[in-house]
């Protein structure tokens, strides 16, 4: 895919061809970003803050149900045989948070065991919700600050997503 990128320097503005891998996606700051294609000068520390504290919330699995129990994870669950991803991801937004979603880029893919064993991919997207999410679980949903995302207990695939997007911020400071 190729863009056109306005760049201005001391001569105004002026169109420049960049070959980009993938679609482009706006961020929370209203910057263009590439997911499929990122570069160290278009991250930004409000964006991954942004799209962090939009995403966490309690698995509120009890210990004994649950191989992750007691730790945070980002909504989402099983693509049925046939479903698109992100038509399943708006379904179990809707299950677990009860909130309509409008899915955008995938962010990053992941490959994990789960605490039985089981591989499993978890892809990351950008998600602008519609409404206000509400768990349908009673222990609960919560939005962070970046400061505290790091702090968090969370399950190995979102900890590997927390660690990528905050060494692309630090990268970027």
């Amino acid at each position: 895919m190729v863009n056109t990128l306005i760049e201005i320097d001391s001569q105004g503005p002026r169109g420049v061809e960049v070959s980009r891998r993938g679609d482009w996606m706006q961020t929370f700051s209203g910057r263009k970003f590439w997911p499929l294609d990122p570069r160290v000068e278009e991250v930004f520390t409000e964006d991954i803050a942004h799209a962090l504290a939009n995403q966490c919330r309690f698995g509120g699995h009890c210990p004994m149900r649950s191989d992750y129990g007691w730790l945070w994870e980002s909504p989402g669950g099983k693509v049925n045989a046939g479903e698109d991803p992100r038509l399943a991801l708006q379904r179990e937004l809707m299950e677990e948070v009860q909130v309509d979603s409008v899915i955008h880029a995938a962010l990053a893919s992941f490959d994990v065991k789960t605490g039985g064993g089981r591989p499993v991919r978890l892809t990351f997207y950008s998600v602008e919700n519609v409404g206000t999410p509400r768990p349908r679980d009673p222990i609960g949903l919560g939005w962070f600050a970046a400061d505290e995302i790091a702090t968090l207990r969370l399950t190995p695939g979102n900890s590997l997503f927390r660690e990528t997007m905050m060494e692309l911020c630090s990268i970027r400071r």
